[in-house]
Parts: structure tokens; C-alpha cells; sequence
């Protein structure tokens, strides 16, 4: 099949000048991407090395690339996204990169470059666009909340909430005022130039971008579970207009809540559906839990209404008192004016450059100027002054003092008393790249390696880094495996590294890239995890294994599972993937994983412990229609798929349109339902069928049967009312379709047996008192079963026991006390 291009005729001139000449070299096992620059006085080349791979997201994958310099200068490292070219009948997908490649473009001139994240430019591989952006080696927000090192609470104070907030809102409403809208807001797409207290952040990833307008649903249905609003989560009709503007506040005040009290407002899709339709109030006391002002709780509140057009804007909401007490911030947690700013280096260019020239996103060389103290007056009263230490020759004694105190016990090898009293120095001195670098040290030798690599980069951003600071850190690198970024600061200092420390770094980067060929390339899927063993062996003492380590481990595994049946693969696999989802339920790699697992099992004779998965009886299967003659509902997965499924797991080369591929995916989604239905786990199953509902809303035919099954879930959780919702919509979507009519009646009588049970309590008497043979309906009885089952819930973990199933879903949600086996 011909290789896809892109047809630069229908993109904007400012995408077509920001097109980069490129050549593609391979050297000695290596990739080089190679960018030529004629239009200058003189010939220039660029020369990058691609590192290694960074993430994997649903709008395309990330790769860490390095510049080459063969004469003079310093490497530089910059993220390259990969989206993949579509055919061009997929007018959707070719609609998504466009839109991408125009924001970015649009947003990376020079006057955006404080509030977004900036491109260098784009080129085309075979099959792939490549956008060159800015690499924040920080990382982005939702990883350092979830970082229990950097961030003990998993959550931020209010100060240092505001000031992030306040530079989306900026970032949000330069968009809005220049016609675009992000439409994925997230933590995970704010990514960090500068940590607290002067907090500085940029708004990434415009893959789900859209130049203004309203849009339909039919054509709008992606973004990240936890931020979606509920107007394109599937609440609403199908047919109803979106303003993608108002799905850019709900997702700032999911940012917010996260940022705050450590969770998304809306944990789940049944809490959100359940606020949707009035059945539970704003969530206002986790707000207050979590310590929130009345004015922070009024701006969420304000941007999480129902209704869009109640919601605030993005001005709106800067001209909320919440926002403008953000204007008169303290010296600590705001940027001072350049005559009342703490004693570091700052990049007057770029409030915050985290790395020297020639090592981090920016490429030009930082121009800084030595500011004068603040006034005493300037810090916060409850705590030490920033710049307590620049006031007098007393307080820099002082520090000095606890400093030789540190180091003497370093040398005693009294690493955790050392650190008390570097940190006691920094207390005084925060400013202080030496005090800074040398408790990273001593958190080094404690095993403390993530504590380290932060008190590195705040000494990097402090001041021009020493050859000492360079060496520490890319061995902080490496033993966190992240040999990369050590390598390339071995290169900047090659007088002073050693050859063990070359060699380590040298030793890992080779076992993950053999580990990823055999995986890949070779299908040897014992030797994939050989090669991981190989690299784990020099990371540092208690460092936790890298993430992509752990994907590895976790693929290899599920393949030999898939091969030889072999169990404790299975069972590796799942411990890693129940590992990574859990500290991030929105990795995508890991849901992928997950969801290759389900689907082997669904589709294999027998269950993992040997048991049949074929059902004893009809009503079990994924196949079954409901018996007209009996109101009792079925299990949910009761349709045929509308289009060919030979192969759920095919590539999506193979899929002659777009709307054929996700109608696939609709499919295999609504699969994995139906397993967790079976299996009595009903909330995991309104999840998954929540999920495929916004795969792809224009296939009205697939989603009438998910929205189906849906109904059927909400009935099994006593949510009546909510399968009526699910049933018309069904109907809706497909008017032809009968089942939806037999489970609406059928919800509807147990809703109003519910209701009659709640207000009449002499209903039951009566019903005793009837004729002796007379027993209450069938429906009746399954009412009253629903009803049981919805108040006497035992945890299988603690063995409590709870009078709702809400009240259990939160004890679950809050202590993890969820089971995968049946319950």
C-alpha cells in the first residue's frame, strides 16, 4: 500500500513555513535525524539523535531526540511527537493533524511563548508527521502530584493552586480571544518549566484542538475520562451542538479539583451522570475537606454547571475575586516586579529556565541578571522569609554553620542527620545552589534517588550549573534509568566523568533498546525480558523501576501467556498493569495492555484457572436475546456487531475507513463490558460501556446496543432512572430497534415499585392480605431483590459491611479495596 502523504496545499502558510528540510541517516545501530538551513550566510547543520521513546497518548507518541555537535557547543534535547499519516479518505483524522499542526504553528510565535509549549518545526517521515517541540524535563503536573517524593499529599496548597490556575486561564483564554479551543484539557497537558513557590507552567498537546465555532457531537467525541464534560461524555442527545469553548472550563475545574483535593470532581461516569440528572448535588464538601476557600469552591462550582452556557469564561473567570487575589500574591508564589525579586539567576527573557544553554528546551543562550532582595515585608509571615539569608552577614553564618555541620556527618556516613541539617541551610539560603546540591548527595547515598534529581534541577535552575552538579546528576540519571539524559551530561564534561559512570549508562541504554527489538522486532519475548532483568541490575538501590521498563515486562509477559498458557505471566502481566493504573488511571499503554488481557480471555475456550468461560446457560452469553415472555433483564452484549469482527486485535491498516475502525473498537470495547457484566463487577462495566458510548457517537447502531447494555448495568445498580435515560437514547439513536422498549418498561416498574416501597408502607401488608394462592408479580419480586441488593453490601477485602452501594464504592475507592474476581 502506498505510503500516505500530506498534501501541503491545504495547510495554512504558516504550517507550510514551518516545514523543516530533513534527512534520515543511520550510523552504527543509530537513528539521526538530519535538518539542513540554506537560507543563512553560510551552510548549517543540524544533527539529532534519536534517544529514546517517551510516552504514548491516543493523538500519537513522543520520542526524546539530542543534537549532534561535532565542532563547538553543547548537545540540546528536544520532544519530537509522531502522528500517524491517515489515508486521505479519513477526512477526520487528516482534520486532526491539520488542526494540530496549524495551533501549534500558531501558538509557538514568540509573543505565546511564555504560556505555551513551543515548536521548532515539523517534518515528514515515511508515513509520519513529526512536530519538534520544546522538552520540559519537569514533566507535567499530573505525574508530580502523583509523585509522593516531590508532592507527600498528592495534592497542592491553595497558594500555589492559583498561581498554576491563573496561567491556564491566561493561556485559555489567549486561545479563546485568537478563535481555538483546546478541547483536552488535563494535568497531564500542563506541563512544568519551574516547581513552586514561583510556579511555571505551559499548556501542551493541541492534538484535540479545534478552530473555533460550535461543534456536534457526531464529530466531537475524545478527550480524557475524569475531565470530560458531561455534554460529551455521553449525556446528552447525540444530535445536540457542543461549544467546545465551555468543555475547556469544565476541564479547568477538573484541573482545579485535581490540583487541590488529589481527585477529579467526577471520579466515575456513574458520579457524573448521577450530578447530571440531578440525583446528587456539587460535591462541596470535598472542597471543604481538602481545606478550599469559600472564593476557590465558588470559581469550581462556577466552571462545572450543568449547562455550558452557564459555565464561566475563560475573562469571566479571570475576573473572578478568586483570580484577582492572584494578582497581589506574595513574593514567594508570584513573579516580583524586577526591582523587588529574590536573589537568584533569572532568565529575564524566560522567567525560568530550567536548564543551561545547550541542555534543556530552550536553545539560546539565558541572559541573567543578579536581582536585589526583596523587602523583609514581602514574605509570607508563618514562614521563612526566601531571602532570610541575604540579609546580613548573621543569617549566612548561620547557614554556613548547619552546612559544615551536614558535611561532617556526611563523612561519619550519618546520611539522614546530614540531610537535617543541609535543610536547614536551605531553610535559611533557599537560593543556595551549593546547600541544594550537596543534600542531593546526601540523599543519593541514602537511596533517596527522586529526592535528589529535585534538589538537582532546582540548583540547575538557580545557577549555571558546576562540572561537579553536571556529574552528579547524570548519575542520579542513570540510576533512576534514564540513561540518556546522563549520557548527554557525561558529554558536557568528558574531564571529569569516569569511564565506570560512561559504562553504566552505556550498559542500560543497550539492554532496554535489545529488550525493545526483541519484543518488536524478533518476537523473543524470553530474551525481551532477559534484557530488562540485564538493566535493573544497575539501577540505584531502592529506585523504582521506570515505567517504560515496566510496559516492557508487561507486553513480553501477556505474549508468552498468549503463546504457552503459561499463568505466572499472566499474573506478572496483571500485577504490574494493576501497578500502573493505579498510581495513573489514565495511562493509556497500561488501559491497552489491560485491555489486550480481557479480550484474550473472553475469546480463549477456557478461564485463566481452567474453567469453562462458555455459559451453562443462554442467558450467559454474549449473544443472547431477551426472552419477550419474561421481564427479567439480560445480560448486557446481547447484539451482533454490525460489521465484520474477524479479528478484533487487526491492525488499523487493514480497515478500509475510519468509520470501520472504530466501530471495530466500539465493539471490542463493549466486549470487555460484557466480561466485567458477567463477572458481577457492574460498576467497571458501566465504566467500560461509558467509554465505548464516545469512541465514535456517529455509529448510531453500535452505541444504541452499548447504550442498551448500559441500561441493563444501571439496572443491576439499583439506577432505574438512569436506564430509562439509556433506553431512550437507545431509541433515538436507533427508532427500529424493539429491545430498548421491553427493558425501558421493565425499569420503569422496578423504579416505580421502588418509589411505592419508600412512600406506602402499608403496601406490603396489603399485598399479604391477598387471596391464599395469590402470590406478587415476578417483576415485584425482582424489585425487591434489586432493592436488597442495593442495601446489603459486604466488602470482600475488610469484610465491613454497607447499608448502599455508594457507600461502598467510596470505602472501595478510598481504601482500594476493589476485587477483579467475581463478588
Amino acid at each position: 500500500m502506498e505510503t500516505p502523504t500530506v498534501p501541503l496545499d491545504i495547510l495554512p502558510e504558516l504550517v507550510r513555513d514551518s516545514e523543516l528540510k530533513v534527512q534520515f541517516v543511520q550510523e552504527g545501530g543509530n537513528s539521526f535525524v538530519i535538518h539542513t538551513h540554506t537560507a543563512r550566510r553560510r551552510s548549517a547543520e543540524e544533527k539529532w539523535l534519536v534517544k529514546r521513546h517517551l510516552r504514548s497518548g491516543g493523538q500519537g507518541s513522543v520520542d526524546l531526540q539530542t543534537r549532534v555537535v561535532e565542532e563547538f557547543g553543547e548537545p540540546s534535547i528536544r520532544a519530537v511527537k509522531r502522528i500517524e499519516i491517515p489515508d486521505l479518505h479519513k477526512a477526520a483524522r487528516s482534520k486532526m493533524y491539520q488542526r494540530e499542526l496549524e495551533t501549534i504553528a500558531k501558538f509557538s510565535q514568540a509573543k505565546f511563548s511564555k504560556l505555551f509549549v513551543t515548536s521548532y518545526g515539523w517534518y515528514l517521515s515515511p508515513g509520519y508527521i513529526n512536530i519538534a517541540m520544546e522538552y520540559c524535563e519537569l514533566g507535567d503536573l499530573n505525574k508530580y502530584l502523583r509523585n509522593s517524593l516531590l508532592c507527600p499529599e498528592n495534592r497542592l496548597p491553595e497558594l500555589d493552586t492559583r498561581e498554576i490556575v491563573y496561567q491556564v486561564l491566561e493561556a485559555l483564554s489567549t486561545m479563546h480571544e485568537e478563535n481555538f479551543c483546546h478541547r483536552d484539557l488535563k494535568l497531564a497537558n500542563i506541563l512544568i518549566k519551574r516547581t513552586g513557590p514561583r510556579w511555571w507552567v505551559k499548556v501542551a498537546d493541541f492534538g484535540l484542538s479545534k478552530r473555533g465555532g460550535n461543534d456536534s457531537t457526531t464529530n466531537f467525541s475524545a478527550g480524557s475520562r475524569g475531565y470530560m464534560s458531561p455534554e460529551i461524555s455521553g449525556f446528552k442527545d447525540l444530535d445536540s451542538k457542543v461549544d467546545p469553548y465551555a468543555v475547556d472550563m469544565w476541564g479547568l475545574g477538573q484541573v482545579v479539583s485535581r490540583l487541590l483535593t488529589g481527585q477529579v470532581l467526577f471520579p466515575t461516569q456513574l458520579d457524573l451522570g448521577r450530578y447530571y440528572f440531578g440525583d446528587i448535588k456539587f460535591p462541596e464538601k470535598r472542597l471543604r475537606d481538602a481545606g478550599a476557600t469559600d472564593d476557590v469552591t465558588d470559581f469550581v462550582k462556577s466552571l462545572t454547571r450543568i449547562e455550558p452556557a452557564k459555565r464561566l469564561t475563560a475573562l469571566g473567570a479571570l475576573d473572578h475575586p478568586w483570580m484577582d487575589m492572584s494578582l497581589n500574591l506574595d513574593a514567594e508564589s508570584r513573579s516580583q516586579n524586577p526591582t523587588e525579586g529574590s536573589e537568584t539567576m533569572v532568565d529575564t527573557e524566560n522567567p525560568s529556565n530550567v536548564w543551561p544553554d545547550g541542555f534543556g528546551a530552550q536553545p539560546k543562550a539565558e541572559q541573567t541578571t543578579r536581582l536585589k532582595p526583596p523587602p523583609p515585608s514581602n514574605a509570607r509571615p508563618d514562614e521563612p522569609s526566601a531571602n532570610l539569608g541575604n540579609g546580613g552577614p548573621r543569617s549566612e553564618k548561620a547557614a554556613e554553620a548547619h552546612k559544615e555541620s551536614g558535611n561532617q556527618l556526611f563523612k561519619e556516613e550519618k546520611y539522614d542527620l546530614a540531610i537535617e541539617q543541609y535543610t536547614k541551610a536551605i531553610e535559611i539560603i533557599p537560593s543556595s545552589a551549593v546547600y541544594l546540591g550537596n543534600r542531593a548527595a546526601a540523599y543519593m547515598a541514602h537511596f533517596r534517588w527522586e529526592e535528589a534529581l529535585a534538589d538537582c534541577l532546582k540548583a540547575m535552575d538557580l545557577e549555571t550549573p558546576t562540572p561537579k552538579l553536571r556529574l552528579r546528576l547524570g548519575r542520579i540519571y542513570t540510576r533512576l534509568g534514564r540513561p540518556e539524559e546522563a549520557l548527554v551530561l557525561y558529554g558536557q564534561i568528558p574531564d571529569l566523568v569516569r569511564e565506570k559512570d560512561v559504562n553504566r549508562a552505556n550498559h542500560i541504554a543497550k539492554s532496554i533498546k535489545s529488550a525493545r527489538e526483541a519484543l518488536e522486532v524478533n518476537k523473543d519475548y524470553s530474551s525481551a525480558l532477559s534484557f530488562v532483568d540485564q538493566a535493573k541490575v544497575e539501577l540505584g538501590t531502592l529506585a523504582p523501576t521506570p515505567r517504560e521498563w515496566k510496559l516492557l515486562r508487561a507486553e513480553a509477559s501477556i505474549y508468552i501467556w498468549q503463546r504457552d498458557g503459561e499463568l505466572a505471566y499472566l499474573a506478572e502481566a496483571e500485577e504490574i498493569l494493576r501497578d500502573l493504573l493505579g498510581k495513573d488511571y489514565n495511562d493509556s499503554e497500561a488501559h491497552h495492555l489491560d485491555a489486550r488481557i480481557q479480550v484474550t480471555k473472553a475469546m480463549k475456550p477456557t478461564d485463566a484457572d481452567g474453567s469453562s468461560t462458555q455459559p451453562t446457560t443462554t442467558n450467559e452469553g454474549p449473544d443472547h436475546t431477551v426472552n419477550t415472555e419474561d421481564t427479567k433483564e439480560s445480560v448486557p452484549g446481547d447484539e451482533r456487531p454490525t460489521q465484520p469482527t474477524s479479528d478484533i486485535n487487526s491492525d488499523s491498516h487493514s480497515v478500509s475507513s475510519m468509520s470501520e475502525y472504530y466501530a471495530k473498537e466500539i465493539v471490542r470495547v463493549k466486549t470487555i463490558g460484557n466480561e466485567a457484566y458477567k463477572k458481577g463487577q457492574f460498576t467497571r462495566a458501566m465504566e467500560i460501556y461509558s467509554d465505548a458510548l464516545v469512541i465514535w457517537p456517529s455509529d448510531k447502531t453500535n452505541n444504541a446496543r452499548v447504550a442498551l447494555n448500559r441500561a441493563q448495568t444501571y439496572i443491576k445498580l439499583g439506577e432505574f432512572q438512569l436506564a430509562i435515560k439509556d433506553c431512550e437514547r437507545a431509541l433515538r439513536l436507533d427508532p427500529s430497534y424493539e429491545k430498548p422498549h421491553i427493558i425501558k418498561e421493565h425499569a420503569e416498574k422496578l423504579l416505580g415499585e421502588t418509589v411505592k416501597q419508600g412512600t406506602d408502607e402499608g403496601e406490603a401488608e396489603q399485598e399479604n392480605m391477598k387471596a391464599p394462592g395469590e402470590s406478587p408479580s415476578d417483576t415485584r419480586k425482582e424489585a425487591s431483590q434489586a432493592q436488597n441488593d442495593a442495601t446489603a453490601i459486604i466488602c470482600p477485602k475488610c469484610g465491613e459491611s454497607f447499608q448502599s452501594q455508594w457507600e461502598f464504592i467510596n470505602h472501595a475507592r478510598r481504601l482500594d479495596h476493589f476485587v477483579d474476581s467475581d463478588s
